[in-house]
């Protein structure tokens, strides 16, 4: 007759019963009216209206009895649907939701709790059972309160979680109290059973309980473990409470201290007690521990805690005795002296006023005092400059003004001791009259000095050989680009001689600017030698010999009237250098000395052997270790002075400028290059108005590294392929009265070279080179020859050319090329052609020479610039093997 009590709600079951009763009363009604109505169906009539009757007193009992229900029911929604603080649920056995208030519909979205709950539960151990153990009150019926740990999304604090109290229990509307309920099927027959959820938002309480807990804890640890002992008498005078301190000063443990009276561990020393001025009390007390007595400072005042009047104590650390403070003063004394007298770097103590006060012995040394009593109650003012002496008084108006800060200022003082410069660094501090470093207890300054001329110096060293490297690598990239110029200019000089024969006017201005392109490769040499890459030929020679070779030369150079004199060291070792290269280093340095002596005065070239027995710091780079054989050129000239100390070895800098028949500026230049290309170092020592000496270390080589060779009887080097064939082979210099030669460069006005390969005309060869004057030039002039030439401005270009027609017998190529270079075209091309023959060309080659080539078969090399006669020349040995 009725629906499931289960699945609905009290009021819902009243309001059924209520429309119910009304159709039994109104099916009573009609009955009766029937019985007037058709008297002949009496019985039929009678017997309805009685049943009518019967099921309206029945409905009329449950309405009674399910009445309070729905009243209890009505109470009870009105308070859940009014709370607007806490989330309330109420739910049947299926889970189903009866009443929620908004907040509960607005947090929970219409899903079960426990999906709810499993959804944003923080996935933590203890959080995971406390779900559990609430999803298994939930299903056996029974009370359950839980503090769990949701999370939402990113924008909630506490760490991205909140804290949320779940409380549940079984509630039936016969019996307002919570009843345990043991046989839950049992109980559904005779209860409407819900299950009443609340869920609030804990998150602040939660925070704050934390922080109480983290506070007590804190101070608890505070009062626990602070540096005194610390204990509160009670109104009885016994411990009510101790500190870890103190039960460590006493050598007692808590326990055995709680409840018993403080002088059955402390005894006062006698009329020691004194009355402070903020009333409370202090005395000395001693204990004995261990047949040691230790002596405390025992401070104590009254308080009032509600109506008793109680006692807390202090406990002072053990007190030193008079003996054993003056013994630590003492030591203090001493250890400060040593710190002041010892000390690596300069102290002195000033008061305001610049007085001298105390003054170590390293600061009386840097101002070249003989003594610190020299200096005792003397004025700063009387040994340092104006402007030092204004830079500490600003800095002491610094520390005394209201916005200034107590900290460490420096500055950099240059200071003059015996016709010495000196870079002095001064740091300034103030000093106090007490430990407390405020700017009411200032008396004065603390200035310390350190000596930095040797630390600038190797600054000024290590900007100085970054600046050359930079320089270096500027000036071979520059080199580089020039050469590819005068390839073309004096390629087409010779071209250009060909046509124009020495009967020609224009004979004599062809080779004017022929001439002058090889004075340019001349530069354009010492620029290479500068940035280290111009080849060289080093061997093993005896400096004192080449000296000796040399000098008619160098006394020819500085002139007579400057005094050349020669110190020879004994038994020196062997150096590996270019004699040439090595001459010029020498010829340089002594042109410089005769113009600093203004052409009269003593130049001394003196040799020795010295031992570096620890790794040198060249600027940026390393000397490692080793026995060096050293040559000085000491000239008694004009010096150098400090501002142009550190430029001299720049490309270009010179300090002869509007003199007639002065330099380019690259003549100490490219001494530091080649210096530096043979593995040594250059020193410089200068004084004005004195001289200058330029030292110059170069590895030491044993006699016995010697072997003779048939190379050492040439002039000439060849550096050969892997299979033994040359790849590069200097020329020999032709007569004098047959040809002019410059830096290995033809002056003649025609190419002499008459041989020829055979079948020349069959002979074809692929020219790449992006600089389109020097590939213009080579393949008008191989051309000429007779060969077929197909020129590239690109290796990418080349690699094309190859894919169209691959009977090529000669790639020319020049090395540094935008995209592939030319090592990089060569290797790709012999994959196509592993017979065809290579040339490579580029404007320096000391490091290609030391193996990026030698390695690859069928390669050659031609420096630039060359000339016609060097172009062709090469490609007839190369073709002919």
């Amino acid at each position: 007759m009725f629906k499931d009590k289960q699945n609905t709600r009290p009021d819902k079951i009243l309001e059924e019963r209520l429309l119910l009763l009304v159709f039994m009363l109104t099916a009573t009604v009609v009955s009766i009216g029937f019985l007037f109505a058709y008297p002949k169906y009496l019985g039929p009539i009678i017997l309805s209206v009685f049943v009518f009757i019967i099921l309206s007193i029945y409905i009329t009992i449950t309405i009674l009895q399910s009445g309070e229900t729905a009243i209890l029911y009505g109470g009870l929604a009105n308070e859940i649907l009014k709370n607007k603080k806490t989330c309330y649920t109420i739910t049947n056995q299926n889970k189903k939701v009866i009443l929620q208030n908004e907040l509960a519909k607005d947090l929970l979205k219409n899903e079960p709790i426990i999906d709810f709950l499993k959804k944003h539960i923080v996935t933590d151990e203890s959080n995971i059972q406390k779900l559990k153990e609430l999803e298994y009150a939930s299903e056996n019926l029974k009370e359950n309160t839980q503090e769990l740990a949701l999370k939402f999304d990113d924008s909630t604090i506490f760490s991205n979680y909140e804290w949320y109290r779940i409380t549940l229990r079984p509630i039936t509307l016969n019996n307002t109290q919570t009843t345990e309920i043991t046989n839950p099927s049992n109980f559904d027959k005779r209860y409407n059973l819900y299950q009443f959820w609340s869920i609030e938002n804990i998150t602040s309480l939660k925070t704050i309980d934390d922080l109480f807990k983290e506070e007590r804890r804190a101070f608890y640890n505070f009062l626990n473990y602070l540096p005194v002992g610390i204990y509160v008498l009670n109104s009885k005078g016994k411990i009510d409470y101790t500190n870890k301190t103190l039960s460590t000063m006493l050598g007692t443990p808590k326990e055995n201290i709680l409840g018993k009276e403080i002088d059955q561990f402390l005894t006062k020393a006698t009329n020691s007690e004194e009355k402070l001025s903020n009333g409370s009390i202090q005395y000395n007390a001693y204990i004995k521990i261990s047949n040691k007595i230790h002596e405390y400072l025992v401070k104590i005042d009254h308080f009032k805690e509600g109506e008793d009047i109680q006692t807390r104590g202090i406990v002072i650390g053990e007190i030193p005795t008079n003996n054993t403070l003056q013994q630590n003063y003492k030591e203090i004394v001493s250890q400060s002296n040593s710190i002041f007298n010892l000390s690596p770097f300069g102290m002195m103590l000033l008061d305001k006023d610049l007085t001298i006060k105390r003054v170590n012995q390293q600061f009386t040394d840097i101002l070249g005092v003989p003594s610190p009593s020299q200096l005792q109650n003397n004025y700063l003012t009387n040994y340092l400059d104006e402007e030092s002496i204004q830079k500490i008084k600003k800095q002491i108006d610094t520390y005394t003004s209201s916005s200034g800060k107590l900290q460490v200022a420096y500055f950099d003082l240059n200071f003059q001791k015996k016709k010495e410069n000196k870079i002095l660094r001064i740091y300034i501090c103030p000093s106090f009259s007490s430990t407390l470093q405020i700017k009411e207890n200032i008396t004065g300054i603390i200035l310390f000095c350190l000596d930095t001329t040797e630390q600038k110096n190797l600054e000024t060293q290590f900007a100085q050989a970054q600046k050359m490297q930079a320089m270096g690598q500027l000036a071979g990239g520059i080199a580089h680009d020039f050469n590819n110029l005068l390839t073309a200019m004096i390629g087409f000089c010779d071209l250009l001689l060909q046509r124009h024969g020495p009967k020609d006017s224009s004979h004599a201005d062809i080779i004017q600017i022929k001439q002058n392109a090889n004075c340019a490769a001349e530069l354009v040499r010492q620029l290479l030698q500068f940035s280290r890459k111009q080849p060289l030929k080093p061997e093993l020679n005896s400096i004192t010999d080449i000296l000796l070779t040399y000098t008619p030369l160098l006394k020819r150079t500085v002139g007579n009237q400057v005094e050349l004199k020669f110190n020879h060291g004994e038994n020196l070792d062997l150096i590996k250098v270019d004699k040439v290269q090595f001459l010029q280093v020498v010829l340089n340095l002594c042109v410089n000395a005769k113009d600093a002596m203004n052409k009269k005065g003593t130049l001394t070239i003196s040799t020795q052997t010295e031992t570096l027995l620890e790794p040198y710091h060249f600027g940026a780079e390393t000397i490692e270790a080793g026995t060096f054989v050293r040559m000085d050129v000491t000239d008694s000239g004009c010096g150098i002075p400090l501002e142009n100390l550190s430029r001299i070895f720049e490309p270009f800098f010179s300090t002869k400028q509007n003199i007639v028949g002065s330099g380019t500026g690259l003549g100490l230049a490219t001494v530091y290059g080649i210096v530096r290309q043979m593995e040594g170092f250059i020193k410089v020592n200068s004084t004005v108005n004195v001289g200058t000496t330029f030292s110059i270390y170069l590895p030491a080589h044993s006699s016995q590294n010697i072997t003779k060779t048939t190379e050492e009887t040439t002039s000439f080097r060849t550096l050969n392929d892997k299979k033994g064939r040359a790849v590069l082979t200097p020329t020999p210099m032709p007569p004098a009265d047959k040809d002019k030669i410059i830096l290995g460069l033809s002056l003649s006005a025609t190419d002499n070279l008459n041989q020829t390969p055979e079948n020349i005309e069959n002979i074809r060869i692929l020219l790449v080179d992006d600089e389109d004057s020097v590939r213009t030039f080579a393949q008008r002039a191989l051309r000429k020859k007779g060969y077929t030439v197909v020129s590239c401005n690109s290796a990418e270009n080349a690699l094309e050319a190859l894919e169209q027609d691959k009977n090529f017998n000669l790639l020319i190529t020049d090395m540094v090329m935008p995209g592939l270079n030319g090592i990089e075209l060569s290797k790709l091309v012999l994959e196509q052609i592993p017979d065809i023959k290579i040339i490579l060309a580029s404007g320096y080659s000391e490091d290609i020479l030391k193996g990026e080539f030698a390695d690859v078969e069928n390669m050659s090399f031609i420096p630039k610039p060359f000339s016609l006669s060097d172009l062709t020349q090469k490609v007839y040995e190369v073709l002919e093997g």
